[in-house]
């Protein structure tokens, strides 16, 4: 079989296509990578818990301690007869903006 076009035999192919193309082998891979992903995931996290258990090291799951903020009276007096605080809450953002929140039980 001459000729400009270069091309494989018939045989060639067809074994070329069985061995690519057997099947449940798609599914089978799948599943197989999952599961090593999974086993994996599970002997990472097995060692971080002997580590924490054994080892006195840095966490990175706990937040630094916050630096205590220089607190200061911004209201001396009585709160109105209609208002009842019930909780409060502090907020200090980037730009060192303080922002304050007052609230009471709705009923």
């Amino acid at each position: 079989a001459g000729g400009f076009h270069p091309h494989q035999a018939r045989e060639e192919q067809d074994a070329r296509r069985l061995a690519f193309a057997e099947p449940g082998q798609l599914p089978w891979n799948t599943v197989k990578q999952g599961s090593l992903i999974l086993i994996g995931a599970w002997c990472v996290s097995l060692v971080w818990s002997i580590l924490r258990l054994w080892v006195d090291f840095v966490d990175i799951l706990t937040p630094p301690l916050p630096a205590s903020p220089d607190l200061e009276l911004l209201y001396k007096g009585p709160w109105p007869r209609f208002f009842e605080p019930q909780g409060l809450a502090c907020s200090f953002t980037d730009d060192e903006s303080e922002r304050l929140l007052i609230a009471e039980k709705h009923d």
